[in-house]
């Protein structure tokens, strides 16, 4: 098995989310010191955050990444 970097990580992350696989995404989210903060939102709690990403996913259209080379 080959070590996954964290483009890999991300890559994977950002797909489970698109497919609204929020159990697979809970699984990239840290138990303790998990912290999001945005212009609109801010979370300490991973399941908290989840949850509302679950109501906030049904529209999104599409996600995608871009990571300089």
């Amino acid at each position: 098995m080959r070590p996954v970097g964290p483009r890999e990580v991300v890559d994977s992350y950002l797909e489970a989310f698109a497919r609204r696989d929020f159990s697979l995404v809970r699984n990239y989210l840290a138990d303790s010191g998990f912290e999001y903060i945005s212009p609109i939102a801010q979370f300490s709690d991973a399941d908290v955050f989840l949850s509302n990403m679950e109501g906030v996913g049904a529209i999104c259209i599409a996600l995608t990444p871009a990571f300089a080379s």
